[in-house]
């Protein structure tokens, strides 16, 4: 991660937002369309989205790094994203899939209502879904095959990782890159993910397919800590 956060500039850079499925994303749009205005863009699949991108400022959503429409438009990129713990994200999402009939999954999981949170992530891992294996690290860092890999690209590429956990130094660092406007993040839309409640097995099967992750959350997130603790100190 860029150690030195530079202030916007709007005639050079773009801004792009990698929003890695929940982990608080729908806040910080939020927080990018009042800076923006107009010209930010969340991208979410739609064909008409893709016209007159080059007047845009920033643009986020659910790509993976690279494949935003807004990058490669000539100007200097800045990204930023949000991590989550892994096993709250995965909760979460287990959650989320379960309480919305309009999402893509709501159909493949046989008796998603009432299956449980073990054998939905056991499903899924079966049938090859990248949403419930080191999705954090395939959507940060794509071609990566290991945790130490995706760590040294993020810390290359992004200028800003937040940790939902510790969105107040999000906030601070974003508050650095954007000096002029009074930066406030909304409630974090995470919904429910408590680890702790999980059973052994499935903290287990977590660990197993999401190993890439939890390093890489593990790293930022004390990276994080420690430089709040240092300011504190200071």
């Amino acid at each position: 991660m860029k150690n030195i956060i530079k202030p916007f500039v709007f005639k050079q850079n773009k801004l792009i937002f990698t929003h890695i499925p929940k982990c608080g994303g729908t806040s910080v749009h939020q927080m990018l369309y009042e800076i923006f205005d107009d010209k930010y863009r969340l991208f979410s699949g739609k064909p008409e989205q893709l016209k007159n991108t080059e007047r845009l400022h920033a643009g986020g959503g659910h790509q993976k790094y690279g494949s935003n429409p807004v990058h490669n438009k000539g100007c200097e990129l800045v990204y930023i994203t949000i991590l989550r713990n892994p096993f709250e994200r995965l909760f979460s999402f287990y959650k989320h899939v379960q309480r919305n009939p309009h999402h893509h999954l709501y159909v493949k999981v046989p008796n998603i209502k009432s299956i449980n949170f073990y054998h939905f992530l056991e499903h899924l891992i079966s049938i090859n879904n990248p949403e419930v294996s080191n999705l954090m690290c395939s959507m940060l860092a794509p071609n990566c095959t290991n945790a130490q890999q995706a760590i040294q690209q993020v810390e290359q590429e992004f200028s800003v990782v937040g940790i939902v956990e510790n969105i107040n130094s999000f906030t601070e660092k974003m508050q650095k890159m954007f000096p002029c406007h009074k930066i406030q993040i909304p409630r974090l839309n995470t919904g429910q993910g408590n680890p702790m409640s999980l059973d052994g097995k499935t903290q287990q099967l977590i660990k197993d397919s999401n190993s890439m992750d939890i390093e890489l959350y593990a790293y930022f997130s004390k990276k994080t800590t420690n430089k709040v603790k240092k300011s504190i100190v200071n």
